[in-house]
């Protein structure tokens, strides 16, 4: 992949780039990835938590406070305390943004169920919201809205499923959110093909478009179960752009060992590589491979049930 970043450009191709740093093995539950660093953090505070002329002293309490609060998200729960909290009362659970939250999305989380659409859909508006449009905003010097918004689209799972089935893509347009500006598309691939049933299917998948490469990249905790599916979405998506793209399949994503973790893997595969995007060095090429990546998808788990808790408990604050 030839698009790299550059805080005057955002990401544009350059085919001349430096090679990409070696990440080394990983460990992850893919949204850690998405935590920002120290250095990130301290340029994020506002004015009024990071005062001029800070004494010393101060900022030492302010940091360690800082840390107890990372530390708190980070910590261990138990699964089953935070769905019977979560679930204990009316079934509408959560609204951010778009996405409202049920009760059922909430038993999806528990280990060995299947994520569902809205959940896939909260965990992208989630992604979007938090640290997708926060980072370039930040990232990206004289950036517009409309490039805010535009530079990694997270397709959502009911928009895939509309794109794949559509018999004339180009009618889309105006219907779906603007890909065709966008310089990187995620979209989770299902492999439901009754179009009478809004959530069926067995398995999940991920596609990402690196729109200037002309690339199609798949990534299957299952091997190459959604071979077929992603040939029909790609033959889609060319119809809708009007150009080819080369499809490349990950050989390295980690597998499933169940068969319910696909959702989950889906999510936390998104999250990794949005990372990678969004921490990109100037003019350095992108790492989009999965090699010497292990995933667990019960932290994942219990990472969006505590995300949801968190949510929830702040909105119920306000």
């Amino acid at each position: 992949m030839n698009t790299v970043f550059s805080a005057n450009r955002g990401y544009y191709l350059c085919p001349d780039a430096e090679e990409p740093f070696d990440s080394g093995s990983l460990y992850t539950n893919g949204f850690d990835q998405l935590e920002p660093t120290d250095d990130e953090l301290m340029a994020e505070l506002s004015d009024r938590e990071k005062p001029a002329n800070e004494s010393a002293r101060a900022r030492k309490k302010r940091e360690k406070l800082q840390h107890k609060q990372r530390r708190q998200r980070k910590s261990p729960r138990s699964e089953w305390s935070i769905v019977h909290e979560l679930c204990s009362g009316d079934d509408k659970v959560l609204k951010f943004h778009e996405i409202t939250v049920y009760r059922e999305d909430i038993l999806n989380l528990r280990d060995d169920e299947w994520l569902n659409d809205n959940n896939l859909a909260f965990i992208y508006e989630y992604i979007t919201r938090v640290h997708i449009e926060p980072t370039l905003r930040r990232r990206i010097r004289f950036a517009n809205q409309k490039m805010i918004e535009t530079s990694i689209i997270l397709l959502m799972p009911a928009f895939t499923f509309l794109l794949a089935h559509h018999p004339e893509p180009t009618q889309l347009r105006g219907v779906l959110p603007p890909i065709e500006k966008a310089k990187f598309v995620f979209m989770p691939l299902n492999d439901n093909e009754d179009l009478g049933v809004a959530e069926g299917g067995y398995h999940w998948s991920l596609v990402v478009l690196s729109v200037e490469d002309r690339l199609a990249m798949v990534y299957d905790s299952m091997e190459s179960a959604n071979e077929q599916e992603t040939k029909q979405l790609v033959s889609k998506i060319e119809q809708y752009y009007g150009f080819r793209f080369r499809i490349i399949t990950d050989l390295h994503p980690p597998q499933q060992s169940n068969g319910s973790d696909c959702g989950i893997s889906v999510a936390g595969f998104t999250a990794i590589l949005v990372a990678r995007l969004l921490k990109a060095e100037d003019k350095h090429k992108i790492n989009m491979s999965m090699e010497n990546v292990s995933f667990s998808a019960l932290d994942a788990r219990l990472f969006v049930l505590k995300c949801i808790k968190r949510l929830r408990d702040e909105t119920e604050a306000r």
